[in-house]
């Protein structure tokens, strides 16, 4: 598939959203966003999961790592990081 360089992915689309709302949320609607961002996620990669990947591990690095804005600067566990370069690869673009 190719991505048009002007296209942003589901998961830049998705960061992009967090990052405007995360700052007048009250906790509990971060923790919502949060939650129902890392559930679409998986739903909109252009490939099935690689072998050593599930989608249990997928949520939970969004969820952890990735989706909190102060999350992004923290140290990430190798399978982490794994997980979101393959995510960061397959996620569509958004239209």
């Amino acid at each position: 598939m190719v991505v048009n360089s002007q296209s942003r992915s589901w998961l830049a689309f998705c960061l992009a959203y967090v990052d405007m709302k995360w700052p007048s949320a009250a906790p509990k609607t971060r923790d919502s966003l949060t939650d129902a961002l890392a559930d679409i996620i998986p739903a909109v990669v252009g490939e099935e999961l690689p072998d050593g990947l599930d989608i249990g591990q997928l949520r939970g690095a969004l969820r952890h790592h990735v989706r909190a804005p102060p999350s992004r600067a923290l140290e990430r566990p190798a399978d982490v990081t794994k997980a979101l370069q393959w995510l960061k690869r397959n996620s569509l673009p958004a239209r």
